[in-house]
Order: C-alpha cells, then sequence, then structure tokens
C-alpha cells in the first residue's frame, strides 16, 4: 500500500482471508478465500496493521468473537460470530491464513484464464479457459501478471497450490500446479 495509496485506499483495508482450512471456524461461518476482509473485531475497525485482531483473537479463546466481514466481490458486509479454539484438527485458533490488504479496485487483481494448452501443467490441474480466474496462493494476490510469473519463477518444478476463481459455478478452489521451465500452457 505504500505512502503513496489514495485516501479511498487508505480507508478500503482489512485482512483478506487467503486461506480457509477445512473443518476450521472459519468454514464453519463461511469465510470466503480471497474475497472476504475482516474490517472490525468486537466493533474494533481494523485499519492498521498492529497486534489488534491477534490480540483479541487470543482473549476470546472458547469465547464468541464478533467480526464484520466485507466481500469485494459481492459489495457486501455482514456480521459473523465464531469462536477462536484449538479443539479442531488444524492449525491455528481459526484456521484460517490472513493478510492485511486493500480492497480497493481489487476486482482488477486476479489474471483471467482465457486458454489452456492440451496437456499442459495448467490443463492437468484443471483450469478452465475463460470462466477461471487465478488469485494467488496462501502468501500472495495475483495483484497482475507480472506476480504470477515471479510466482511461477520461482517455483520451477515444484508444485504449487493457486487459488482458483470459477465465474461459473461462483466458487472458489485450490488446484496444485507443477511447473515446468518453459511450460505453463496457460496465457492469461
Amino acid at each position: 500500500m505504500g505512502n503513496s495509496g489514495s485516501a479511498e485506499e487508505q480507508d478500503r483495508v482489512g485482512y483478506r482471508v487467503l486461506g480457509v482450512q477445512a473443518s476450521s471456524p472459519s468454514a464453519a461461518v463461511g469465510l470466503v478465500s480471497f474475497f472476504d476482509f475482516i474490517v472490525a473485531a468486537n466493533d474494533v475497525e481494523l485499519r492498521t496493521l498492529d497486534t489488534t485482531l491477534i490480540d483479541m483473537i487470543k482473549e476470546h479463546e472458547d469465547k464468541e468473537l464478533s467480526l464484520k466481514v466485507y466481500n469485494w466481490k459481492n459489495n457486501t458486509l455482514r456480521d459473523v460470530v465464531l469462536t477462536p479454539t484449538r479443539k479442531w484438527p488444524g492449525e491455528g485458533m481459526l484456521g484460517v491464513t490472513i493478510r492485511f490488504d486493500t480492497y480497493h479496485e481489487a476486482e482488477e487483481n486476479l489474471c483471467h484464464v482465457l486458454e489452456v494448452e492440451p496437456d499442459s501443467p495448467a490443463e492437468l490441474a484443471g483450469l478452465q479457459a475463460g470462466t477461471d480466474y487465478l488469485l494467488g496462493t496462501t502468501e500472495k494476490v495475483f495483484k497482475d501478471a507480472d506476480v504470477l510469473f515471479e510466482e511461477l519463477k520461482e517455483n520451477i518444478d515444484k508444485p504449487v497450490e493457486f487459488y482458483v476463481y470459477n465465474s461459473e459455478t461462483d466458487e472458489v478452489r485450490v488446484s496444485v500446479i507443477m511447473v515446468s521451465w518453459g511450460l505453463w500452457g496457460c496465457p492469461q
């Protein structure tokens, strides 16, 4: 975000939900990867990157915590009540990967899959031309094709989990892509 961000960009921030573990407290309340932002907890707005949210999660272990969640795809704000707990089989008390981010112009921060080459890593991963959008990984949002390219370059011959949104099913899924140098098969 930096110092050069507009006032609107600085006001449109929160903790982006990057990944939701199955059977987690976050999955139970329907948090959605990449599209949801936690913007307030117990009526405290989360406009700066600090320990406020983490502290509240710790304070509310095995007690209800009220969250305001903004979904930029639907342009909706909803109230969610979840219980942070260690009493589930996954990691963390919420079972979610989050990162402080902006949702200002977020609809421009994805890579549309335009075509998929036969027998390519993209086809093997089940990517669908025209209806799939690459959103990012648990660590990165694909704000443009350069970020996607760097992620692919950093993970040659390694499996990478990508979050993929399908506009036809209106769902986010995880696809594992094994990239070989020079072979991707998915122009965007």
